[in-house]
């Protein structure tokens, strides 16, 4: 099996621009954060949440908002995140290359923090190239990316870091997984 993160960030985009100007022409407010999330293990989706809260946060609220006509469905995420052994996955980058770190690393660790990352050089590309700008007001728009169960967060909560870390001390880690990208 082999997921072409060239294909992947097309339809990414394809689907963001479809979800800005749907919102836009909604009429709806400019959000104060947009936060993506994106799961491959029960199902495997991508989701842009606009989030027009004045205190805006990284506190989950996007995952209360999980609709499947919100979501960019990624099927083979999940058919990947399934396969009996993960070597038999091929992950082509962004650069047409086989992506090393995969190759060298083939766990469901890993393919968050390729699929995060992913979605974050992506996110800036985006920004770069203005797509985003339909929903910039006086602030500045932050954004966040986010896997699911945790296994991919950026930008770094340090907050969460400490907390995991004092629960990796007294011994009652509830999630050894967590992955954090710098």
């Amino acid at each position: 099996m082999t997921i072409d993160l060239r294909n992947e960030g097309s339809d990414f985009r394809n689907y963001l621009c479809q979800t800005i100007d749907n919102h836009v022409r909604a009429g709806k407010a400019k959000p104060a954060m947009v936060h993506f999330g994106f799961s491959f293990d029960q199902e495997g989706w991508i989701i842009a949440f606009f989030d027009m809260r004045k205190n805006a946060a990284r506190d989950g609220e996007w995952t209360t908002h999980l609709l499947p006509e919100m979501m960019l469905p990624r099927p083979n995420w999940h058919e990947a995140s399934d396969l009996s052994d993960l070597r038999a996955l091929i992950l082509i980058g962004t650069d047409g290359k086989e992506v090393r770190q995969w190759t060298e690393f083939p766990d469901l660790g890993t393919f968050a923090q390729i699929l995060g990352d992913f979605l974050r050089s992506s996110v800036t590309a985006f920004t770069d190239e203005g797509v985003f700008a339909p929903l910039i007001g006086a602030e500045k728009l932050e954004f966040c990316i986010e896997e699911f169960t945790g296994l991919y967060g950026w930008p770094v909560n340090t907050e969460l870091l400490r907390l995991a870390e004092l629960l990796k001390l007294s011994g009652n880690d509830p999630n050894p997984n967590i992955v954090e990208s710098a």
